[in-house]
């Protein structure tokens, strides 16, 4: 059974957080089984396990039960608070609202992990956002649950440029102290329920989407391929694929709809920065493959997977063709 991955992307910020509350973050990422690189690199697959439990060692060496809820504060403003980076955003396109955004990112979460699940149900005009977790940490799951929802909460008031909290919200959890969570979440926070879930109303659902957007490929309603030639558009196809090798469809099809380009406009512009759809796919698994290969401690077959690969001798196949080494030799010199 392949081990549950989380991309890294979900600490941005917490080893600083960690120091300025006292605690030691290297020391945790180490009983967490974390590399000391995951701080540095938020785009790289990581067991989700250690993810979750490095969270909830954290929350107990700073003595901060909600540590969630102030790790969520210091992650990004925007998309990339919610673990999406230029990649994620393309495939959202461009949300008219709040509605469409929380839909877009329910629909692509699936991208970055494949131990958490988001679900969206309707009821009288508003949504009701859920969140389940894999039980896969050592220590339970609720920081890794409470930050998914609090980040999510952060991300639909950034969005309307104004301060926001749910309509209701349920908790499995029955904190001794439940102060901090009206503080977070608002007066309307019922625990010890069946679920984990967040209630969006319809007014906040159907604002316009204002999320800054300067550190990612467009702004506003443009679509992302517009107006890019050469390495510019190459290097934006790559971004996409990164995202998609894990999941069985990152066709030309797919990519070039995600651009907004037909597929005989990105033909031709590949083929004019002197490159070709193949050759970009074949570019990003090697690249894909060396990084985990030896900055994770991910098991082959699991890295074959995440490439687009269907086993592990392919893989490795590949492997020795693009960088002149089997994955084990690679490993093992850590260049």
């Amino acid at each position: 059974m392949a081990v549950p991955v989380l991309i890294s992307g979900a600490l941005l910020g917490s080893r600083e957080l960690i120091t300025e509350l006292g605690g030691k973050p290297a020391e945790l990422a180490r009983r967490a089984k974390l590399p000391a690189r995951v701080f540095d690199e938020p785009d790289i697959f990581v067991p989700a396990a250690s993810i979750v439990d490095f969270l909830e060692l954290a929350a107990q060496a700073v003595n901060c039960p909600t540590f969630a809820f102030e790790h969520a504060r210091r992650l990004p403003l925007g998309l990339r608070g919610l673990g999406i980076r230029g990649q994620g955003w393309m495939l959202m396109r461009a949300a008219r609202n709040v509605r469409e955004a929380l839909h877009d990112f329910v629909g692509i979460y699936g991208l970055y992990t494949d131990a958490g699940t988001l679900r969206m149900h309707t009821r009288r005009g508003d949504v009701w956002l859920s969140y389940t977790f894999l039980p896969v940490g050592r220590w339970g799951e609720e920081q890794i649950i409470h930050l998914t929802l609090a980040r999510m909460c952060l991300f639909i008031g950034e969005s309307l440029s104004q301060a926001w909290q749910p309509t209701a919200v349920e908790l499995r959890a029955q904190p001794g102290d439940p102060t901090p969570y009206f503080d977070f979440f608002g007066p309307n926070v019922t625990f010890g329920q069946a679920r984990d879930a967040i209630q969006i109303d319809h007014e906040a659902l159907t604002r316009p989407l204002h999320t800054d957007t300067s550190d990612v490929p467009g702004s506003g309603h443009a679509r992302p391929g517009h107006g890019l030639d050469g390495p510019a558009l190459a290097a934006e196809v790559k971004a996409v694929l990164g995202t998609l090798l894990r999941h069985d469809d990152c066709s030309i099809e797919i990519v070039s709809g995600v651009l907004g380009l037909s597929v005989r406009t990105l033909q031709r512009r590949l083929a004019e920065a002197g490159t070709s759809f193949h050759e970009q796919i074949d570019s990003v698994r090697a690249d894909l493959a060396w990084r985990h290969v030896t900055r994770t401690a991910l098991s082959f077959a699991r890295i074959s997977d995440l490439v687009g690969y269907d086993g592990q001798a392919a893989f490795s196949r590949a492997f020795r063709r693009w960088h002149g080494m089997t994955p084990r030799d690679a490993r093992r010199a850590k260049v």
